[in-house]
């Protein structure tokens, strides 16, 4: 009967740390403290290490799965890593998704400083390095493609401080992980 009171306190203690629904990122083992988020879209991401700090994602904003800021603030501007996750309704590969985007990009105001295939991790990815000359920004975006599904990391900066967040950017982009084997990474 003694057992009773610690086994209620213990109870109530845990829920304390509970998530109102599981898996979603106010819960403890996921929230924006420690740096991990898991994806409804089937990837998962860690910032731990790094000093960005996962933010809120904006409503208002579509497609966008989830952002990080960098602490650092230069001329009161932060860098930024946002993910956004890209539904494709018909049947394409990562070559021609990225072709399409390549050739919005110059209609956007940007010019593309390089663009390349790479490896991350074990995953097939695409990094096209951008700049935009009327504001000065820099931008890498890394794409990576599942099952008609296009994750596109963008980290954005100031030009003249690009590569500095560039570091930190790479390690949370290393980090990504598809939650579910497939054949076709």
């Amino acid at each position: 009967m003694k057992a009773l009171p610690l086994i209620l306190a213990l109870f109530l203690t845990l829920s304390a740390w509970s998530a109102p629904h599981p898996g979603t990122s106010s819960s403890f083992l996921i929230g924006q403290d420690n740096g991990r988020f898991i994806s409804q879209h089937g990837f998962l991401l860690n910032a731990a290490g790094t000093h960005w700090q996962h933010q809120h994602t904006p409503k208002n904003i579509k497609n966008i799965e989830t952002m990080y800021l960098s602490q650092n603030s230069i001329g009161g501007m932060k860098a930024s890593l946002t993910v956004r996750v890209d539904d494709l309704s018909r049947t394409t590969s990562l070559g021609a998704y990225m072709q399409k985007w390549a050739r919005d990009y110059h209609r956007f105001g940007f010019d593309i400083l390089n663009s390349q295939k790479v490896k991350v991790g074990s995953y097939k990815a695409h990094m096209i390095d951008l700049i935009h000359k009327p504001s000065s920004k820099q931008l890498r975006q890394v794409v990576f493609f599942r099952n008609q599904k296009a994750v596109v990391f963008t980290c954005r900066d100031n030009r003249q401080t690009f590569l500095k967040s560039l570091k930190s950017c790479n390690e949370i982009i290393r980090s990504f992980r598809w939650a579910r084997a497939s054949l076709s990474n």
